[in-house]
């Protein structure tokens, strides 16, 4: 299995010069993908020698990273526990947390209320510490928790299983590689708790290990938007356990957020997220459908449009759950977090590194048959191409971002994307299963 070309082209098929092609590209694209991790660490670390590791300066002023915003969290949880959700306090402890610079509006703080619970332990360190922990902590959790994920993905589908060996590095080094990831480090965003998340909930659905599964899924609550269409296999396929474990640990987190905050901020959350959404501005910042709808409709408009398909596309979701055999399962998974990233209506472009579970779940059974030969047909290697090219549309993203500074762009570089993903495994889902194969993990 650790054969460095046991997935290349059969050889019996090709030439020698079409296999040392093969793997010259292979090769150049290790290359690509170590320099361009390499390149960023060191952007940051500029960045950071420069005093600028958390603010950049633009025509406009300066722009902040996302984790300054987290940040004031932490600090509102300790200092100002029942004005969490206060625009006053929130710029004065803006402020503060910034001096000696200074605004007088900042963006707004649409986070759950645990979400300032998690963070209160940053926020007792100093900011630039806190940063830095931060990213090594999450980081180092998705790590572990993508290795756990591949390896157990091993365990269920042996034969020909993709990521075995040498290429479970190269998955992981795509992955950390790509522009959502790296975006997401330098923002100090919640992607990569996420993304771990995400893939041992996976992971105990396969192994039905159900209240975990649950308990793991409960940690998309800072996002509901994603816990909500991630419960559906569970409510489609009547495994309770998954569901009652899930809003037991989300019930603990809203109580223990009532004690530290007041009831009113978490009865009051709902009313006063969705008066932060209907923001021309926002929405545009994001790549899902609601981006190129806020452009021909209208925010307001757009707002409800992506409610509406959100919502019917929960229903269609449901009903494929509910026909799904049990070895189509693993196929199911990615269809289901490929088709949220498309709907879901507040979607930035670096939860797209989300797309890493999916990734994980296709690549593990869905290229190589039985015995080995190269038999992709259509779907197959539009999937292929489009998970490989992922990292590489990231630097081209980057550049394109930076020359052009306009935050949809993202959109229509990424949104056909993922819609191509999605599209590829669906035909995937639909075609007979090679049980042989260990084309998909099995409930």
């Amino acid at each position: 299995m650790d054969d460095s070309s046991s997935y290349a082209p059969a050889s019996n098929n090709i030439s020698p010069k079409q296999l040392a092609a093969w793997r010259l590209g292979r090769f150049g694209y290790v290359v690509f993908l170590a320099v361009w991790i390499i390149g960023f660490f060191f952007w940051l670390v500029k960045r950071a020698l420069l005093g600028r590791l958390l603010f950049s300066m633009t025509p406009a002023g300066f722009n902040f990273v996302d984790y300054v915003s987290f940040y004031r969290c932490g600090k509102l949880a300790l200092f100002f526990p029942h004005l969490i959700y206060d625009r006053v306090a929130q710029l004065a402890v803006y402020n503060q947390i910034i001096a000696p610079l200074h605004v007088r509006v900042d963006e707004s703080v649409p986070y759950v209320p645990w979400m300032f619970l998690l963070e209160a332990p940053f926020a007792l360190l100093s900011l630039p510490s806190s940063f830095v922990i931060w990213n090594i902590v999450w980081i180092g959790f998705s790590l572990v928790a993508l290795i756990a994920f591949i390896h157990g993905l091993e365990r269920r589908m042996p034969h020909n299983f993709v990521l075995a060996g040498s290429r479970k590095w190269l998955f992981l080094l795509a992955v950390f590689a790509s522009w959502p990831v790296l975006h997401s480090i330098a923002n100090g965003q919640t992607t990569l708790l996420m993304i771990g998340a995400i893939a041992l909930a996976s992971l105990y659905w396969l192994e039905q290990k159900d209240i975990a599964c649950g308990l793991l899924l409960s940690v998309l609550s800072l996002k509901p938007h994603y816990l909500l269409y991630l419960l559906i296999p569970a409510l489609a396929k009547r495994r309770w356990a998954v569901v009652i474990s899930c809003l037991v640990a989300t019930a603990v987190f809203a109580g223990v957020s009532a004690t530290a905050f007041g009831l009113k901020a978490v009865i009051g959350y709902p009313a006063y997220v969705m008066t932060l959404e209907d923001d021309p501005v926002y929405s545009s910042w994001f790549v899902c459908l609601r981006c190129p709808l806020t452009y021909i409709a209208g925010a307001h408009l757009a707002f409800k449009i992506s409610i509406a398909v959100y919502s019917a596309a929960m229903i269609w979701i449901y009903r494929l759950w509910r026909g799904l055999a049990a070895e189509q399962t693993a196929i199911g998974l990615a269809v289901t977090v490929c088709s949220m990233l498309v709907v879901s209506p507040h979607v930035h472009f670096y939860d797209l590194g989300f797309l890493s579970v999916p990734a994980a779940l296709l690549l593990g059974g869905a290229v190589c048959d039985a015995g080995g030969d190269w038999r992709i047909k259509r779907e197959r290697l539009g999937l292929i191409t489009a998970l490989v090219a992922f990292p590489i549309v990231g630097a081209f993203a980057f550049v394109i971002t930076d020359l052009l500074p306009v935050q949809s762009v993202l959109a229509l570089i990424y949104l056909p994307l993922i819609v191509w993903i999605w599209y590829c495994s669906m035909a995937l889902l639909k075609r007979p299963v090679d049980s042989a194969s260990g084309g998909t993990a099995g409930e």
